[in-house]
């Protein structure tokens, strides 16, 4: 063999391990780069038979409050369904305001919307003072002891 043919051997050994040196840091540096990707999950938040104790992962596994939803870490592509026919007297996000730190993007949103049958889901941010023992008389309009202007209790 002469040198020449040697040195063509050496050469194109050394072409191939370089080509494959290149390929196999390209998927080295690929894999390592890569940010894992988040399965879209899907939340379920129900206020009559939920329980924070829950996954939220299911119907029949749903969160019961806003409180919980607004503890969470959502990212692009997650859904959150509130249960029809139910109402909820809390505000959504930190004091209210949609939270800032979830983290949807102009293409891949965070969804909310509702699931079931029946009205819309209703969130009200206030409290539930529904019962008369939560009212208190504070006033009567004399000749009509009956007649009272109930004021919210400060229970």
């Amino acid at each position: 063999m002469s040198k020449l043919d040697s040195t063509k051997r050496c050469r194109r050994t050394l072409s191939s391990l370089y080509v494959f040196t290149g390929i196999l840091c390209a998927l080295t540096l690929s894999s390592c780069t890569k940010p894992t990707a988040h399965a879209q999950t899907t939340y379920y938040v129900d206020a009559t038979n939920g329980s924070d104790a829950n996954s939220g992962t299911s119907r029949t596994l749903a969160w019961k409050t806003i409180a919980k939803v607004n503890a969470q870490e959502f990212v692009a592509g997650d859904s959150i369904l509130f249960k029809r026919g139910q109402e909820w007297r809390e505000g959504l996000g930190i004091d209210g305001a949609i939270e800032t730190a979830w983290n949807g993007t102009a293409n891949n949103h965070i969804i909310f919307d509702a699931y079931g049958t029946g009205p819309k889901p209703k969130f009200l941010g206030s409290l539930d003072k529904s019962l008369t023992t939560d009212w208190t008389r504070v006033l009567e309009i004399s000749g009509s002891p009956s007649l009272a202007l109930p004021v919210m209790s400060a229970i």
